[in-house]
């Protein structure tokens, strides 16, 4: 029997520009809710006067690897700003308590003299509860005072130890102080918010196969960097042909806490030599719920070693999932934890969508028929559609090439008037079954996209 079709596509990586521009897409259209954020989060509030105050928590680096990597320092900004003009609210004081999972690693009182908590941390993955320093060393015990930007506070926590997500809970409370003048835009009574905080960190895992007996001998380890939480119980399950991993992440499915959640965001790390890599697509799943094709995409382009397969859960199908869910039917309590799945599939999933590397144009690909042959007509099908409106893009060209084995054995410019075309394409008969097609050089620009081909 013929060896199946195999697909490997090959796109540059644009996940996080399409995360923060999902994200800041959803505060525009829902300002009234707060939602987790990568690194930052904010949460606006109506003061008694009508007026809008937004409150904000950022910490840097986004992603734990980056503090021993890059050799920064972490560090962590808190504040209140008036939502019209930015401008910050400076006589208040914050109760600030962080939970990691369910352990309180920080509960601190802070009245900065600008209105601004600027903190330093020093990562101890031992220490609890935290222990907060000045800069002499001398460790405090009250409420935090004298804050500034050159000279913040030092606090020895578990903070920045592990990754995933933080809960922080501020009670604000205007305090005047003696060297303060009154201001128009202050805070009139007390506030209590939520802010959900990211830390990304990449998570390596060996696997290990449920029937204790690995025939995919390259398929030993997977990295999985999550845009939300720690990720534990991953399983890789190998039956005949029929390959799946599993895996779970803590999450609150309860209604209201959905409703933040703008998106959820994965992206596992497969070795390319893998079996598991050199399949043509993917089905993906969220509680036994079938994820869209657009919902799982794959990067073969931005790692040598890895192929990057990408699983992205926007806050409408989250809310889907959540409605039709038997919990919320019945009003059980909700589960604490989201259980994904990935398998391959060998069968195309067509429109393939491709992102150029330079994030400028996006490409529908399909052909027929579906199996490539040796010497035999294949027929593709190509829309070009801009990324953000989905409009065909009219009189776009770029150059057509066929490389096999990296070698180029097909060349040809092509220009479409109304931004969809099909090209007629013969494969030559080659020992080496690796085929590549490149579409460059995109209207002149230094931009186009790859994927990847096995002929049969």
């Amino acid at each position: 029997m013929a060896p199946k079709l195999t697909i490997l596509i090959m796109t540059v990586s644009c996940a996080i520009l399409i995360i923060f521009f999902v994200y800041f897409l959803c505060m525009l259209i829902f300002p009234n809710i707060y939602g987790h954020g990568l690194s930052n989060d904010q949460f606006k509030i109506i003061d008694d006067n009508d007026r809008s105050f937004t409150v904000e928590g950022k910490i840097y680096p986004s992603f734990i690897e980056d503090v021993t990597n890059n050799n920064l320092n972490p560090t962590m900004l808190v504040r209140t700003f008036d939502t019209l003009n930015n401008e910050t609210v400076k006589n208040i004081s914050y109760n600030v308590k962080v939970k990691m999972g369910k352990e309180v690693v920080l509960n601190h009182c802070f009245i900065p003299q600008d209105g601004i908590i600027y903190v330093e941390f020093i990562p101890d993955s031992s220490i609890n509860p935290a222990k907060i320093y000045s800069k002499e060393d001398v460790e405090h015990d009250s409420c935090i005072q004298e804050i500034r930007k050159d000279n913040p506070v030092l606090i020895k926590s578990k903070i920045f130890s592990t990754g995933g997500l933080y809960h922080f809970s501020l009670d604000l409370d205007p305090t005047l102080r003696p060297d303060s003048e009154n201001s128009n835009i202050e805070i009139s009574q007390k506030k209590s918010v939520d802010l959900f905080i990211t830390l990304g960190e990449n998570q390596e895992f060996d696997l290990r196969n449920s029937s204790k007996k690995l025939h995919d001998v390259n398929f030993t380890h997977i990295l999985i960097k999550s845009y939300y939480d720690r990720i534990y119980n991953l399983r890789y399950d190998e039956h005949n042909t029929t390959q799946k991993i599993t895996f779970q992440m803590p999450f609150n499915w309860n209604q209201s806490y959905v409703n933040q959640v703008s998106l959820l965001h994965l992206e596992l790390s497969i070795p390319k030599n893998s079996l598991f890599a050199k399949k043509n697509s993917y089905i993906g799943t969220l509680d036994g719920n079938i994820l869209p094709p657009k919902s799982v995409s794959i990067d073969d382009y931005s790692s040598d070693i890895y192929r990057i397969i990408h699983m992205v859960i926007n806050s409408d199908k989250l809310d889907q999932f959540v409605r039709q869910s038997s919990n919320f039917k019945n009003q059980i309590p909700f589960s604490d934890h989201a259980m994904f799945s990935l398998t391959p599939t060998e069968e195309p999933r067509f429109p393939m969508e491709i992102i150029s590397k330079k994030n400028k144009y996006l490409f529908q690909i399909s052909w027929n028929p579906e199996k490539i042959i040796f010497e035999n007509k294949t027929t593709f099908i190509i829309n070009v559609q801009d990324p953000k409106s989905g409009d065909l893009l009219r009189h776009t060209s770029f150059d057509f090439i066929l490389q096999n084995n990296n070698i180029e054995v097909y060349r040809e410019h092509i220009t479409t008037d109304f931004g969809a075309l099909t090209k007629d394409v013969i494969f030559p008969f080659s020992k080496n079954n690796q085929f590549s097609i490149l579409l460059d050089q995109i209207n002149g620009e230094d931009d186009g996209i790859l994927f990847n081909l096995s002929v049969n």
